[in-house]
């Protein structure tokens, strides 16, 4: 596992002075991550940084002729912010702590806790860890190729799960999944989780890794610039082959083993070039034009490093880390990702997170912009970035439309200006959890003994939503073998037994119990009390068993579960 071994706010960094961090892998020699220290805040703390991006948001609703959808209730928005900050739906007891909070303040305060206190430290870091790893590497997809994949999922969850719960700056995570060296499997000598970002992308004059790179961290779509200009988004060929060449010095080596379960070893070697000059290791390409093209290593911003492929004189994967964190993409890209992640849709015209272009694109809002160096200035703070979108006022608005803002809904002609909350649907790790959390069942950290029934069926869920592989089905919709599977799948059969069981708990307890069975339900699904209507329908069924009411609790249980207002983070 690849450790901190300084971890220091950027302030203490200045006031002693030091240049970098260092970070090792398990067996190697320790390597600096170069810091930048020049960024200095623009706003006074957090509240004047939310103010910027309401007065931005609010502006952009002006331009458009849009006027805000109303607040969200408490209720709805805790409901939110345990889903998009844990993966997952507040208890009952987690929702009734949060509204006997003071209204000025509950909101500020539940953020908090979620963040940044021990209790929530091992849900935060496990539902982040899944979401990094899709990001970095898509979702395991099944594959009956003669050499199966050498990304190790479970290492570099570990990897990820690890950084995340020790709030590792994210330029630190960035510089080590970019520059790391060792073996992608946890157990064996060497193990370094941050290996299984490149290790399946190194084939083929190392492409993939190219596109990866650009589309985690600089935020552009890099894969059409491979073969011709790419007048959207400014990418020219020379650029995608430039920062190519940073990469043709990891080797991989495919380590065998009897039971099928390969593992791999990523390190670096000396680049001769294809021209056999280790002085300077040239790449070529053919232009549009059909005619052979050098590149030599360069940032997408015309920063050149040494030409050499000796790593006794450029190591290039180092430079390539460094001029990735030290650059004002990074800080952009991340904001932009963060949000659409929060939000459902980043800043770019088509909402998406990889296509911010080299253009200048969102010079149509300065949100990106703004919180990108705001949050390297600050230090790489992934917490503190999520504090400052979800406390924002897009944030906390309704996701009911209003005849005065439904023209803001995507695929009508306009960019997103988040004048309500877009409806999403749940991610398959949300729906586990949450599932398990409305049931009574859902046990924070679950222990390794779980670990593997969970990728079960969580991959079953995928696969019946549609998010397989890189793939991340936005719809609020859903799928009709999603629906099939919480009507009749394992999860909800085990779960339904589960919330069986805590029924029995509150109708033996139901003389001394202030909650009523049916409130119970909805508000440990939906985080809400029943309607008239619903609690009329739940007495006629109640009505109908009059010899076992706990078979009609459990089938209200199960109607409510499998209803879009359970499935949708909204």
């Amino acid at each position: 596992m690849v450790r901190v071994v300084a971890s220091l706010s950027l302030a203490a960094l200045l006031v002693l002075g030091l240049s970098g961090i260092t970070v090792a892998a398990e067996g190697e020699a320790a390597r600096p991550v170069p810091r930048r220290l020049d960024r200095k805040p623009k706003f006074v703390g957090d509240a004047e940084t939310i103010r910027f991006v309401n007065a931005e948001i609010r502006e952009g609703w002006q331009d458009a002729n849009l006027e805000p959808s109303p607040q969200a209730r408490d209720g709805e928005w805790c409901r939110r912010v345990y889903l998009d900050v844990l993966g997952r739906i507040p208890t009952i007891d987690e929702l009734q702590r949060f509204e006997r909070e003071p209204a000025a303040s509950r909101r500020g305060l539940l953020v908090h806790r979620l963040l940044d206190s021990d209790e929530y430290a091992e849900d935060y870091a496990r539902y982040w860890a899944a979401v990094w790893s899709h990001v970095l590497v898509g979702r395991p997809a099944p594959s009956d190729a003669a050499l199966p994949s050498l990304t190790n999922y479970e290492g570099l969850r570990q990897y990820l799960r690890n950084s995340l719960f020790d709030n590792k700056p994210y330029d630190v995570m960035v510089y080590e999944l970019l520059t790391a060296t060792g073996d992608t499997t946890p157990g064996e000598p060497g193990f370094n989780g941050a290996t299984n970002f490149l290790i399946d992308c190194l084939d083929d004059e190392a492409v993939e890794a190219t596109k990866r790179t650009a589309t985690c961290f600089i935020g552009f779509r890099a894969q059409c610039a491979q073969c011709h200009c790419e007048p959207c988004t400014g990418w020219q060929q020379s650029q995608y082959w430039s920062l190519n060449a940073f990469f043709r010095q990891a080797r991989v080596q495919r380590i065998s083993s009897p039971d099928g379960r390969d593992h791999a070893i990523l390190s670096d070697a000396d680049f001769v070039g294809e021209s056999n000059d280790r002085q300077h290791a040239e790449v070529y390409f053919q232009s549009t034009q059909g005619k052979m093209e050098v590149a030599y290593p360069a940032y997408v911003d015309g920063t050149k490093i040494d030409a050499s492929g000796e790593l006794q004189s450029v190591h290039r994967r180092a430079e390539l880390g460094r001029l990735v964190i030290h650059s004002d993409q990074l800080g952009t890209a991340i904001a932009n990702r963060m949000w659409a992640q929060l939000f459902g849709f980043g800043f770019s015209s088509s909402g998406e997170v990889d296509q911010l272009g080299l253009r200048g694109e969102l010079a149509l809002t300065g949100i990106p912009a703004a919180l990108g160096h705001e949050f390297a200035a600050r230090g790489f703070n992934l917490k503190q970035l999520i504090r400052w979108m979800v406390l924002s006022e897009p944030y906390s608005l309704s996701s009911r439309i209003t005849d005065k803002n439904r023209a803001d809904q995507h695929g009508h002609g306009m960019r997103p200006h988040f004048s309500h909350f877009y409806l999403r649907d749940m991610q398959p790790e949300q729906i586990y959890a949450s599932i398990l959390v409305t049931s009574g069942g859902y046990l924070a950290g679950s222990d390794p003994a779980h670990r593997a029934e969970r990728d079960k069926i969580v991959g079953e869920l995928a696969i019946a939503s549609g998010h397989t592989g890189a793939n991340r089905n936005r719809s609020p919709s859903g799928t009709v073998p999603l629906a099939l599977t919480l009507m009749n799948g394992p999860l909800t059969s085990q779960a339904t037994g589960l919330a069986s069981t805590s029924l029995s708990r509150k109708l033996s307890a139901r003389g001394t119990s202030k909650l009523d069975p049916i409130d119970a339900i909805f508000l440990s699904a939906l985080s809400r009390k029943p309607t008239r209507s619903q609690r009329s329908c739940a007495a006629q069924l109640l009505a109908a068993h009059p010899v076992d009411p706990e078979s009609a609790y459990r089938d209200i249980w199960w109607a409510v579960v499998n209803s879009n207002e359970f499935i949708l983070n909204h």
